[in-house]
């Protein structure tokens, strides 16, 4: 399943290198998710990480200020049981997001 959506980059970080025998080399970003607030016992965000290919995909945030709003192409997949969310591709916001006015 894929789709785009809007939020806040909060960061980036890259590995590559072997672990126990295995060899990894992935980017992952952190993106500004709200809490289920239905439930009325959680309010605010939490840092979300979302894989983005190999560590060649950092090089793609080195002239970027974080925290910055951004258009995210994603891809959802799953196993059965957990869901991962992949960054497929990203689009700078420079304006950000759209504010409105607190109903009163």
């Amino acid at each position: 399943m894929n789709f785009v959506m809007q939020a806040s980059v909060l960061g980036v970080k890259k590995f590559k290198g072997n672990i126990e025998g295995t060899e990894i080399d992935q980017t992952k970003v952190l993106v500004a998710t709200p809490l289920d607030e239905s439930q009325g016992n959680a309010l605010g965000l939490v840092t979300s990480e979302y894989r983005y290919g190999t560590s060649l995909n950092f090089e793609k945030f080195k002239d970027k200020t974080f925290p910055f709003f951004a258009e995210l192409s994603v891809s959802m997949t799953s196993n059965g049981k957990t869901q991962r969310i992949n960054l497929v591709d990203f689009r700078e916001i420079p304006e950000g997001p759209k504010k409105t006015a607190p109903a009163k």
